[in-house]
C-alpha cells in the first residue's frame, strides 16, 4: 500500500555568522485531530463535532468522490460543510475518508478566499499570542526570529488554533534528546520565552490557496497577494 507522504515537517534552525542556516532539529510528523485546549490544533472533522456539540449551525454543501492519495482507489469521499465559527466567521469544512483503505483527511479554510497570499503578523504582547489562526492544508508557517519552519506535505491537515497554539505544537514534536544539544536547548528556551510574551517575533504564513487568515484585536498585520505561486 502506498504511503500518504509527509503530513507536516517542522524544523528549528539558526543563522550562522557566515550567513548560512544550520538545521538544529528536523521532524516529520502528523498533527493530532483534536486537543482539549483551545490553544492547540483542532482538526477540521473533529472541529465539526465540537461545533455540533456547542449547538452551532452547520450547513451541508454536498459530497464528492475522488481518487485516494493513499491507496489510489476511486473511493475517497469528501463531505463539505459551511459553519459560522465564533470570531472567525464563515468557514469551509471538508472531511474525507476512503472506503477502501480507511485513510482520512480534513481541511478547514475561510470561505471567502481567493488569490495566493502571504500574511505577516508581528507578535509583541501576550494578547497578540491569543490571535486566532486559520491555517489551510496548503499553507506553510515560519517564525524567523525563533528559527521555526513548518512545511505541509501532500496529506497535511487544515486547522484552527492560536499563535500560542502554533508554538505549543512545535514544542510538542521536539524530542527530549534535543535538550542534550546546547544550541537546540537554547532555541527551545527562546520559544518558551516567546510563549510567555518575553520574545517579540513575526509569524509568516504563505498560502498558495489563499485560505488562511489571522484574526485578533490591534494586530500589526500585513497581507500581500503573492504572484509567485
Amino acid at each position: 500500500m502506498a504511503t500518504n507522504g509527509i503530513e507536516l515537517a517542522t524544523k528549528l534552525t539558526r543563522k550562522m555568522p557566515n550567513g548560512f542556516t544550520k538545521t538544529l532539529y528536523s521532524q516529520n510528523t502528523k498533527p493530532p485531530s483534536i486537543h482539549a485546549s483551545p490553544n492547540t490544533y483542532i482538526g477540521a472533522c473533529s472541529y465539526k463535532l465540537v461545533m455540533l456539540y456547542m449547538g452551532s449551525e452547520l450547513r451541508f454543501l454536498g459530497e464528492a468522490t475522488t481518487k485516494c492519495m493513499n491507496c489510489g482507489e476511486l473511493s475517497f469521499k469528501v463531505s463539505m460543510y459551511v459553519y459560522r465559527a465564533p470570531i472567525v466567521g464563515d468557514v469551509l469544512l471538508e472531511c474525507g475518508r476512503c472506503d477502501s483503505c480507511g485513510f482520512g483527511r480534513s481541511n478547514v479554510s475561510v470561505l471567502n478566499y481567493g488569490n495566493p497570499k502571504t500574511i505577516r503578523v508581528r507578535i509583541e504582547s501576550v494578547n497578540d499570542l491569543r490571535a486566532i489562526v486559520v491555517k489551510s492544508a496548503t499553507a506553510s508557517l515560519s517564525i524567523p526570529e525563533l528559527g521555526i519552519e513548518v512545511t505541509p506535505g501532500p496529506a497535511a491537515y487544515g486547522y484552527i488554533t492560536t499563535v500560542e497554539g502554533i508554538l505549543e505544537r512545535v514544542l510538542d514534536v521536539i524530542p527530549s534528546d534535543c535538550m542534550n544539544d546546547e544550541e537546540c536547548y537554547k532555541k527551545v528556551d527562546k520559544i518558551k520565552d516567546a510563549m510567555d510574551g518575553r520574545e517579540k517575533f513575526t509569524l509568516i504564513i504563505r498560502d498558495p490557496s489563499g485560505g488562511s487568515t489571522v484574526i485578533g484585536e490591534g494586530l500589526n498585520i500585513v497581507v500581500e497577494e503573492d504572484a509567485t505561486y
